[in-house]
């Protein structure tokens, strides 16, 4: 499949959406394999298209990188400090 620059913002922006929307009617009241996991599909898919896309300029493609890294990095560590509440609660309880 092949994407376009601006395509491929809009799935980082899409990932960061989903990502804020979990963290508000998630974070703290149960852990939901399937939407960390429609997360974790849409992240392979970024990183593979990556692979492909071409920006206007170096910096650019940067830029986006770096979001795209950051949004994937608060991902991974919303999922594991929720995991982790999870775990805990059970234990208690």
């Amino acid at each position: 499949m092949s994407f376009e620059s601006s395509q491929l913002d809009r799935m980082i922006n899409q990932l960061e959406s989903s990502l804020k929307r979990n963290r508000n009617s998630l974070f703290g009241t149960h852990y939901d394999e399937s939407e960390w996991h429609q997360m974790h599909e849409l992240i392979k898919e970024i990183s593979a298209a990556f692979k492909s896309v071409r920006y206007a300029t170096k910096a650019d493609r940067e830029q986006a990188w770096n979001h795209y890294a950051e949004v994937r990095n608060q991902v991974f560590e919303e999922q594991k400090s929720l995991k982790a509440a999870n775990s805990s609660n059970k234990n208690c309880g």
